[in-house]
């Protein structure tokens, strides 16, 4: 399902059906109840393992020319996910900012990272509650983003705590002053041990 793209049960058994034809082996019956039920019984450590090989493997393949100058660009962005009108999501979900009581749907916040390069689909962060993108970005940035990555976002993510994340990062030509601003505990927990200043990247376009 996960290759074919939006593939419903129904191909996945007939998929199956053709390949054990081939083989001359016994055809399975086309219902679609036992491939569901199994694929639910799939735990998500083992799922999130795969995940991970997967990434490192398409990492490995991308070529020099899927690179940015010999950097592997990243892109980082936002968005929200309706989900089922039930009373128990309505409990756990936020809704949309200014929506009448009774009306609309349940929201899921999250953010995700891809790779320009490869394409992968590298993580996601989500929250049942309205959180802006910056604040749920944080552990996807830690994970994902190493020295020498150009990583492509929206204003949203421009902030001083955010930059202070990637300390270690090699590429310095300008610098950011610390805000003299009050900061959320989230990012208190970043920038006090931020120094004053951060060296920034910079490029140059004609």
């Amino acid at each position: 399902q996960v290759l074919q793209g939006q593939a419903p049960c129904r191909e996945v058994v007939q998929q199956l059906q053709a390949t054990r034809g081939a083989q001359n082996t016994g055809i399975p019956d086309s219902g679609t109840a036992a491939d569901c039920q199994a694929r639910a019984k799939l735990p998500m450590t083992r799922l999130n393992q795969i995940n991970d090989a997967l990434l490192e493997k398409l990492a490995g393949l991308m070529r020099p020319q899927e690179l940015w100058w010999g950097r592997e660009v990243k892109l980082l962005d936002g968005t929200s996910v309706s989900m089922e009108d039930t009373p128990a999501n309505a409990q756990v979900y936020a809704y949309a900012t200014g929506q009448k009581p009774g009306c609309g749907f349940p929201l899921l916040y999250m953010v995700g990272m891809f790779s320009l390069g490869s394409g992968a689909w590298l993580g996601y962060a989500t929250s049942p509650k309205h959180r802006h993108d910056l604040a749920l970005s944080v552990d996807l940035v830690r994970k994902h983003v190493r020295p020498g990555d150009v990583v492509v976002a929206d204003r949203a993510y421009c902030a001083y705590w955010m930059l202070a994340l990637g300390q270690g990062w090699k590429d310095k030509v300008i610098t950011w002053e610390k805000p003299p601003q009050r900061l959320s505990a989230q990012r208190r927990g970043i920038c006090r041990p931020a120094p004053g200043s951060l060296p920034c990247g910079s490029c140059a376009a004609s």
